[in-house]
């Protein structure tokens, strides 16, 4: 069983280092997503339709009464094989936003992403949605994207 109080440690230290992370990698790849290669139907920004199964936004509550909230995200592919995952949320009061960049590829209907802030590997798949499992402050969520 997770406390929500730890993932919220987890989400200040985080959403410090997405900031700054998120404006660099903006800047470097400009806002414009193409097709990166055979994988024409990821390109451009999808947005999160789901969390853990559940349509967003979501509130999960721990044991102790805590609350957590996501409101939504995107997941943007763009030509170069670099990616930015972005969503937003409340713990309890508190409002948040987190995310991840880094590079991807694409073999079938699997998506290995690399972080460019830990170099964490994770997998995702694409079906009827992009979906992806990720750690969070060392609680494990799984995001549903659209498909465009």
């Amino acid at each position: 069983m997770f406390r929500l109080a730890d993932l919220f440690r987890g989400v200040r230290a985080v959403s410090r280092l997405t900031a700054v992370g998120m404006a660099l990698t903006s800047m470097a790849c400009g806002s414009e997503a193409v097709d990166p290669g055979n994988d024409g139907d990821l390109a451009g920004t999808h947005q999160m339709v789901s969390i853990d199964s559940h349509d967003v936004p979501h509130t999960f509550t721990d044991a102790a009464g805590s609350k957590l909230t996501i409101f939504g995200g995107s997941l943007a592919f763009y030509g170069d094989g670099t990616f930015e995952l972005s969503y937003q949320g409340k713990l309890n009061a508190n409002e948040f936003d987190l995310g991840d960049s880094g590079t991807y590829t694409v073999s079938g209907l699997v998506v290995t992403f690399q972080s460019d802030y830990d170099g964490e590997v994770y997998n995702g798949s694409v079906l009827d949605t992009i979906t992806l499992s990720k750690k969070i402050a060392g609680v494990m969520f799984t995001m549903g994207f659209n498909v465009n």
